[in-house]
């Protein structure tokens, strides 16, 4: 489950990936997209919401999938502390909190972050020859900044 989640929407994805195997390191000149494949989408006005949980609850439940997330990525507009978040601009919501969130949806793991965090980390799952354009030729060097 991955969400951004800003103060006047959230949009969220429930993604499939196969962990039959491990999981590399991804690198800058490996990186092929995204893993796995999104199953469902969608994106709802706050405003109707009295809590981000009641958000994730609707989002599941028309989502319908036989099988429940067990790990969650939330993307908050605001400043993140803790595996907590408070939106910057949706003050009527109680604290994001990722470990009670976890559990409520029984998560094996969750993680808060950052919207912009999760828009460098965006970066790593980009096709180049499809989804960039180069501005200056230069070669890569691995383990350098790309996002700042």
């Amino acid at each position: 489950l991955s969400a951004d989640i800003g103060g006047t929407n959230t949009r969220l994805h429930l993604h499939e990936v196969d962990t039959s195997g491990k999981f590399k390191d991804i690198l800058l000149d490996q990186c092929d997209g995204l893993p796995g494949r999104t199953i469902y989408q969608e994106k709802y006005h706050n405003e109707d919401f009295s809590s981000l949980l009641e958000v994730i609850h609707l989002f599941l439940k028309q989502a319908n999938h036989p099988v429940a997330p067990s790990t969650a990525c939330l993307a908050v507009a605001g400043p993140v502390s803790n595996n907590n978040a408070r939106l910057t601009n949706r003050a009527s919501w109680e604290e994001i909190d990722g470990d009670t969130i976890g559990v409520k949806l029984g998560l094996k793991r969750i993680r808060v972050i950052n919207d912009f965090v999760a828009a460098g980390y965006g970066l790593l799952t980009l096709n180049e020859e499809k989804e960039c354009i180069t501005l200056h030729d230069a070669p890569k060097q691995r383990n350098a900044p790309i996002a700042c």
